[in-house]
């Protein structure tokens, strides 16, 4: 059907498609659901205008019980750096950087294109954000290694602006890496963490953690992490809200 002539109730009619017919979990069912409304966010931004923002409609996701998230120490995140610096693929450091420094999705970080750095505004563009376009606040640090990688990268030849940040492998079908699943496992191994519960998102949840607990105004930090909304930043505000922390203390006096 026509993407302006999907409503809320044909959405919902959708999951419940999936969920009984196909039998799917609502787990399942809200990545389904996840990517509808990434198609939608395409679809309605301004550079498609493929739809009016108006006809989007609205998409009710089934609640979910959140699991443990893992979170890492300072010394932790020493350690995984090291080992990071430490091993034998070139690009790990800056990737894991990228990852604590930019709170940065693995997928978005690995398509990172040249064209889209700019440097003197400690900017990354996203064209294809997973909540629509938007430029990523980067520390000042990651802007430096990202300029010294580029340095690098045009003495081999590359860091043009069609180049992009991460390289490809040999026998690579994508213009850029696809994952650093693999190192990242070996780096989070070398640093003595569990590879079976730390992943390249560990850094995200981690990063966005360290805003919360540094009391950065929730607005502010929606703008870091590209949450599309505040209520899924939230998520992270309620497990890590310093003021409980606080009060709570009130109670061991």
């Amino acid at each position: 059907m026509r993407a302006d002539s999907i409503t809320k109730s044909k959405v919902a009619a959708f999951a419940s498609h999936l969920k009984h017919t196909g039998k799917l979990s609502e787990p399942t069912v809200n990545r389904y659901l996840s990517t509808l409304g990434h198609v939608f966010s395409v679809a309605s931004s301004n550079d498609k205008r493929w739809v009016s923002k108006e006809s989007v409609p609205e998409i009710t996701h089934f609640k979910e019980s959140r699991g443990r998230t893992e979170i890492l120490s300072k010394e932790q995140q020493l350690r995984l750096f090291e080992a990071a610096w430490e091993d034998a693929d070139p690009q790990l450091y800056l990737f894991t950087l990228m990852g604590f420094h930019s709170t940065g999705r693995h997928g978005e970080m690995v398509a990172h294109q040249w064209r889209n750095f700019f440097p003197d505004r400690n900017r990354m563009y996203i064209p294809d954000a997973k909540a629509g376009p938007r430029g990523q606040p980067l520390t000042v640090e990651l802007t430096t290694a990202l300029n010294a990688e580029r340095a690098k990268q045009r003495q081999q030849g590359l860091g043009s602006d069609d180049d992009y940040v991460f390289l490809p492998g040999p026998g690579s079908k994508k213009p850029h890496r696809a994952s650093f699943g693999s190192a990242f496992k070996r780096a989070v191994i070398r640093a003595g963490l569990d590879p079976k519960l730390i992943t390249p998102h560990v850094m995200r949840h981690t990063s966005i953690t360290a805003l919360i607990t540094s009391r950065v105004p929730l607005p502010l930090a929606q703008t870091i992490s590209g949450h599309k909304t505040l209520a899924m930043l939230l998520h992270y505000y309620h497990a890590a809200n310093p003021d409980i922390d606080d009060a709570v203390a009130i109670l061991g006096a």
